[in-house]
């Protein structure tokens, strides 16, 4: 083996530990870092709207809801949500009106996903029916808009990407700034 070989193979195997070194000191940082996530309105109401329209059939009636409607209060932790109600009644009659509620963002780690939970579902109103139909309406209806809405996905880490995969972990604070969504996800 010549000296310029030797001097190679060196220069190789040491470029080789710094780069290992260098990986793990980033891997060690990473890891122990928290991920902010940022949504604005916009970026809800796109991820939201595509799981729209949604139709419920309750006893006599058919209500599809749609056009949902994001909110953001500014210092909440609640994701407000408005949606146009149609609700098909016998003789093919249709009736309009609306719901709206609010939401906590919960976490799946597994999904890596966030969805709403927490609901509350402040106002549900279908003009056209009386006060004890729409009331009947409303007590059945709740719970199954509560349901769906869990069930969508407000957002997803992207599989795959070091950072996504290492912040997985654990949901750590949500807050509403400034017309934007702030999530923070991270190792405990």
């Amino acid at each position: 083996m010549t000296r310029r070989t030797s001097t190679i193979k060196l220069a190789a195997l040491i470029t080789l530990v710094a780069g290992a070194v260098l990986g793990a000191f980033l891997f060690m940082r990473l890891r122990h870092s928290d991920l902010t996530l940022t949504f604005t309105r916009e970026d809800l109401q796109q991820r939201v709207a595509a799981k729209f329209p949604f139709d419920q059939k309750l006893l006599f009636i058919t209500v599809t809801y749609s056009n949902p409607n994001i909110r953001l209060e500014e210092g909440s932790d609640r994701i407000g949500i408005g949606l146009d109600a149609v609700a098909k009644l016998d003789g093919d009659r249709l009736v309009n009106g609306s719901v709206e509620g609010d939401w906590v963002i919960r976490y799946e780690p597994g999904q890596g996903a966030l969805y709403f939970d927490d609901p509350r579902i402040d106002r549900l109103d279908i003009k056209g029916l009386s006060p004890a139909t729409q009331e009947m309406v409303a007590r059945v209806a709740r719970p199954l808009i509560q349901e769906y809405l869990r069930r969508v996905p407000v957002a997803r880490l992207k599989p795959g990407d070091l950072r996504q995969d290492l912040a997985r972990s654990m949901l750590k604070s949500v807050a509403i700034k400034r017309g934007k969504l702030y999530v923070v996800v991270g190792p405990q």
